[in-house]
């Protein structure tokens, strides 16, 4: 349990960098590798939908990582992220050619 919590401070910490960015005028990347383990707690997963959001409007470039996508494909707080789409990388998303 102590992961997720580390988790939740670390997208905090990360979010107030993209804000300060967002004031200063600088738009910012962020790279987010093993994101299927954020949808693994559904605490975690609540927060980190409402982070995508504020990445997004305060127009920092959110990019999702992870070599496990059926665990998004069936997380309905992965689901409603916005801008979210699968880019090939993999052959198959659960078990579909792309």
């Amino acid at each position: 349990m102590s992961a997720i919590y580390s988790l939740l401070v670390i997208t905090d910490t990360i979010l107030n960098r993209v804000t300060l960015n967002w004031k200063r005028g600088k738009r910012t990347h962020v790279f987010l590798d093993e994101f299927h383990v954020v949808f693994e707690n559904e605490q975690s997963g609540v927060f980190f939908n409402s982070a995508w959001r504020q990445f997004r409007k305060r127009g920092a470039y959110p990019t999702a990582i992870t070599q496990n996508v059926e665990y998004l494909l069936d997380s309905v707080q992965a689901n409603t992220i916005s801008g979210c789409a699968v880019v090939p990388g993999a052959r198959t998303v659960a078990g579909q050619q792309l």
